[in-house]
Order: structure tokens, then sequence, then C-alpha cells
């Protein structure tokens, strides 16, 4: 068997976060709640847990409140969680508030650490987000930090770095920083149509991570 033929359960991967079908830009909440059932009755395991991918700004295509429950009632903990990359804490209360949240087993993330606070008060599952593989130690302690004016300024911090990385491809910069960590320029490789940063990008996020 290929190695494309076999489901991410075969592979050894239990969580799948997936974006919407997003060549179609208007499928609507028939169409969608469609294609996700049928990614999870082809995979057709209990042991699955999908998480949900809203990040309009890529994929065009948001995903409706009202999917989420449809999918929740239907399949249970198959549908297990969310993540929110519109930055909007508005946008991820109401996906919280319309799934009961980590409180009854659906587990929201925010867009990134920047929101990580703001996410947690409101019944977030914490966070997932690219740039911690640079600056995780920096989100670690504001999650430790208690509820005063410490947490407030480690929060400061993250959101600084946050923004600093977001200067940046993304991809291109973490990939770098682990180059650098490691040692190890494979990780310079990356997927078309996705590119490497320039000379002077690299420059600047070399003397930029030296405040952080």
């Amino acid at each position: 068997m290929r190695p494309y033929d076999q489901g991410p359960l075969d592979a050894g991967y239990a969580n799948v976060l997936v974006l919407p079908p997003f060549y179609y830009k208007d499928p609507g909440e028939e169409g969608l709640y469609a294609y996700y059932s049928r990614v999870i009755e082809t995979v057709g395991s209990d042991d699955l847990r999908l998480y949900l991918y809203h990040f309009p700004k890529m994929s065009a295509v948001p995903l409706p409140v009202a999917l989420v429950t449809r999918l929740r009632a239907a399949f249970g903990p198959v549908v297990a969680g969310l993540k929110d990359s519109t930055g909007d804490i508005e946008q991820t209360r109401a996906f919280i508030e319309a799934s009961g949240g980590v409180a009854e087993g659906f587990d929201v993330y925010p867009a990134n650490e920047a929101l990580l606070w703001d996410g947690l008060k409101i019944g977030s599952a914490g966070t997932i987000s690219g740039s911690t593989n640079a600056f995780a130690a920096l989100s670690k302690a504001a999650l430790n930090a208690p509820d005063n004016d410490a947490r407030e300024t480690a929060m400061v911090r993250v959101k600084a770095a946050r923004a600093f990385a977001a200067q940046f491809n993304m991809m291109a910069a973490m990939k770098q920083i682990e180059a650098w960590r490691s040692g190890d320029d494979n990780w310079l490789r990356l997927m078309p149509p996705l590119t490497a940063l320039s000379g002077e990008e690299r420059e600047r996020l070399r003397a930029g991570l030296k405040g952080f």
C-alpha cells in the first residue's frame, strides 16, 4: 500500500486539523456539513479527533457557528475542537458559547499566543500557533504568571514577540530560527510557493530576536 493510501490513524495521527474545501468559495452550510461528514465517515473510526480550521483570510470559506453545533450533534467527540485564526476574540467567544468549550469537551483555540489569556478567560483550550516554535518560553511564562501585574507584563512580551514574527513570512521565519538553533540548514527547505527569507530579512530577524 502506498503511504498516501493510508488514513491518518494508520499513520499514527488521531488528531487532524482540517480546512474547509476552498476552491468553491460559497459552499454554504449544507456543502460544508457534507464535506466534513464525508471526511469523518471515510476515515470511519471513533478514534479520530477532527479539529475544524476557521481561517477565512486564507481559505475565503468561513465556518458558520451553526455548522459546529450540527457536526457535534452528529458525530460527538470525533469533532473535537476548532482553531479560530481570525484574531477576533468575539468570534472565538461565539464558537465557545455555541459548543460549550472545554467544559463540554470541545477545544477552541484562538488565533495565536497574543490572545492566550483573553481566550482562557472565556473558556478556550490554550493556543496553537506557529510562532511559539520560537517564543514558547515567553508564552509559558505568561501562562504560569499570577493574575496580577506580572501576567500583564508577561503578556506584553508575548504580544511584542508575536508582532515581530508577523513582520515576516511566518513559515520561512520559523524554519530559519530552527536552522540557527539546531545548526541544520535542512530546516530551510520550503514547499513552493513559499520562499526563503531574503538576506536583508534574515539579518533583521536575527537582530530582532535579541530583544526576546
